[in-house]
């Protein structure tokens, strides 16, 4: 099929994750920053059949080839799993399909017979199972352990609600050939948009809404001749 800029799907945004409509795109840009894979992020001004719709944010798509190719280039030919929003971080339950058929769905033309034969579920029995020191020594033949911490310090310092470590949300799996596994993020809307408070020994967790400016209804965006200053 045709593509647009590289991209054979696009998804465009409204203000869901905040107002302002910058919290995807300054998160999408701090993880580009760490080294974290995940979407790509800037402004659209949309228009159909020359009537403007306004401004959206418009985000690349994550679980496609054209995501592979782009952000892993030097091997963007290996399996790649979405874990389904609620299902929180995977577990080892079982050697059989069946056990994960719910949480996860093969994407850019993975196989199913990959992860009910030598792929996922081997990695989760070795994350779940392994022994701490044999852990440290396989880990790094078994997964980006760098990309790992990577993401798991972006999320230290970037609120965030639905993260992966923080809401056990909004995120893949790749298993690259030649490097194992990467977690990939696949949703930036809430990046700046809470922060947690308090030690949930003691006062338990709460959450603090951030203030989020509107986008203000500039006369100039209202036009669909290319000229748009966005």
């Amino acid at each position: 099929g045709s593509k647009f800029h590289g991209q054979s799907h696009f998804s465009l945004g409204g203000k869901e994750g905040g107002s302002s409509m910058m919290h995807d795109y300054l998160v999408a840009g701090l993880a580009e920053a760490f080294g974290v894979p995940g979407p790509r992020v800037s402004h659209a001004v949309v228009c159909i059949n020359d009537i403007y719709r306004g401004v959206f944010t418009i985000q690349e798509e994550h679980d496609d080839q054209a995501f592979l190719d782009h952000h892993f280039p030097d091997g963007p030919d290996g399996n790649y799993y979405k874990v389904r929003y609620g299902s929180g971080l995977l577990f080892f339950t079982g050697s059989e399909l069946d056990a994960y058929a719910a949480e996860l769905d093969p994407v850019a033309g993975t196989d199913d017979v990959f992860l009910a034969d030598t792929d996922l579920i081997q990695f989760l029995q070795f994350a779940n199972f392994t022994e701490p020191t044999e852990f440290a020594e396989q880990a790094p033949s078994r997964m980006n352990v760098d990309a790992w911490l990577k993401l798991v310090a972006m999320e230290a310092v970037v609120p965030d609600f639905d993260g992966m470590f923080s809401g056990q949300r909004n995120y893949l799996l790749y298993n690259h050939p030649a490097f194992g596994w990467w977690p990939v993020r696949s949703d930036w809307d809430h990046g700046f948009d809470h922060a947690f408070l308090g030690d949930l020994a003691t006062t338990g967790l709460r959450v603090l809404d951030l203030p989020s400016p509107e986008i203000p209804d500039t006369p100039e965006w209202n036009r669909c001749d290319g000229r748009a200053p966005i």
